[in-house]
């Protein structure tokens, strides 16, 4: 039994590690298309956090009553690195609707021009559907 927590425990470990490579992988992806580590960083941490919170509100109480809650995790680990593998592949190229990379003076008019609105974003996804 203590071999088995031992071995449980191990499994864990390289999961977390993994988890925090991918989290470093898609910072440096980010900043390329943000041209900002703070945005990136706030962007991979929400997604993480978020993907946290629906993951326990749509499995928590499933993976509670499940008979083998270990053979449960590692099917969701084996479909979120399908669906990590599976990303590049994606057909719509990656859009840029961040803010642009200039220095911008408080000034609402510029601030309205530089930084993203809700028409350019709704145009990035009309041009995407479009692909």
């Amino acid at each position: 039994m203590r071999s088995r927590a031992l071995g449980y425990s191990a499994l864990f470990f390289l999961s977390g590690a993994t988890g925090l490579v991918y989290e470093l992988l898609w910072v440096r992806l980010l900043y390329q298309s943000f041209g900002s580590t703070i945005q990136s960083v706030t962007t991979v941490v929400a997604a993480y956090m978020g993907g946290l919170g629906l993951g326990a509100w749509l499995l928590g109480r499933r993976a509670d009553r499940h008979p083998r809650p270990a053979a449960l995790y590692g099917r969701l680990e084996i479909a979120a690195r399908i669906a990590d593998q599976g990303f590049p592949w994606l057909d719509a190229p990656v859009k840029r609707v961040a803010a642009t990379d200039t220095f911008v003076a408080y000034a609402p008019d510029l601030e309205d021009f530089i930084l993203p609105q809700v028409e350019n974003l709704a145009q990035a996804m009309r041009e995407l559907h479009a692909f």
